[in-house]
């Protein structure tokens, strides 16, 4: 397996084990569980689908450390949101943000992956 590809096979066998973790152990909360399988993803994503040039390479490495934050940030609000009324509790700033930088690295998933096709529908 060459060098470049070790991390992205590791992140592959984490998203698995999380996933079995899940079916088999211990069911998390749909709210924690949905983000971090999609963060799972998105860093796989751009690691198999790099931005291009080698020199714009630090693109992908700010990617990868805003879907880190994302990740980092649902578990640790996991408990709070799980208990949230909706409609009834303000909606935090920085629930927006969070929401607003995963959909952002979504859709840039989406572009690399299918093109620009699928991300103007």
């Amino acid at each position: 397996m060459p060098k470049n590809r070790i991390f992205p096979f590791i992140l592959g066998v984490g998203l698995i084990v999380f996933q079995l973790y899940m079916a088999l152990v211990k069911p998390l909360h749909p709210l924690l569980a949905r983000p971090i399988h999609l963060c799972f993803a998105l860093a796989i994503t751009f690691f198999y689908r790099p931005f291009g040039e080698k020199s714009k390479r630090y693109v992908d490495v700010v990617l990868q450390l805003l879907i880190a934050a994302c990740a980092v940030y649902f578990v640790a609000a996991a408990p709070r949101l799980a208990v949230r009324y909706p409609y009834v509790d303000d909606v935090l700033l920085i629930d927006k943000a969070a929401m607003i930088v995963l959909t952002l690295l979504l859709l840039e998933a989406v572009r690399r992956v299918v093109g620009g096709g699928l991300l103007g529908v």
